[in-house]
């Protein structure tokens, strides 16, 4: 009786075992994924980053175009 106590432990102690072997790799595996999205989303912020830059760089000169615009119009009146 006493030996099927310690054999029925023993079997529990290695299923559990083999329970957080799972566990412990799917842990890993979720925080390799986790780390894989974090640098992807670190490479897209870079991205939209250099886009907004891009993007005021193209303001900044469609504003100073129009200001030339408007100044030659206004040259162009004095002319006529």
């Amino acid at each position: 009786m006493r030996i099927e106590k310690v054999e029925k432990d023993l079997q529990d102690a290695i299923t559990r075992i083999e329970e957080l072997s799972v566990g412990h790799a799917e842990h890993q595996r979720a925080l390799w994924e986790l780390s894989q999205k974090t640098k992807e989303l670190e490479q897209l912020q870079e991205k939209v980053q250099e886009y907004k830059e891009s993007l005021d760089v193209k303001r900044d000169t469609l504003i100073k175009t129009q200001g030339e615009n408007e100044e030659l119009r206004s040259m162009s009146i004095y002319i006529y």
